[in-house]
């Protein structure tokens, strides 16, 4: 009979110990200014925008806009909403957010080159 018991306790045990040593393996996302890059662009032109106090690159391609955030602060000069600009760096994975967020987020991008265009 104390056998029975002793097997009862290891395996309660056995369970015990199999459930709650789980490590959390959510995995972390890869994204952002130090993320991979995706897309490199050339001496395109783009123009300067802004969201509340957040300014960003707007980037007219042929079929929609894309809306790069620079990973360092725009120099002061650059700061004029409506600006255009030609700039050259790279865009890097945006981060995901929770289903059904409407917010809008631009994807990062490192600056290599950035002036003001010449106008035409």
């Amino acid at each position: 009979m104390k056998s029975i018991y002793r097997m009862l306790f290891f395996i309660g045990i056995l369970c015990f110990t199999s459930f709650s040593c789980k490590e959390d393996t959510a995995e972390v996302e890869d994204c952002g200014c130090d993320s991979e890059t995706i897309e490199i662009y050339e001496n395109v032109r783009g123009t300067i925008s802004r969201f509340k106090d957040m300014y960003y690159i707007t980037l007219n391609l042929e079929d929609n806009k894309l809306s790069l955030q620079p990973c360092e602060e725009l120099n002061t000069s650059l700061k004029n909403v409506g600006l255009e600009i030609t700039f050259s760096g790279e865009m890097k994975k945006r981060c995901t957010l929770e289903s059904g967020s409407f917010v809008f987020t631009p994807f990062p991008f490192i600056i290599k080159n950035i002036s003001e265009s010449n106008q035409d």
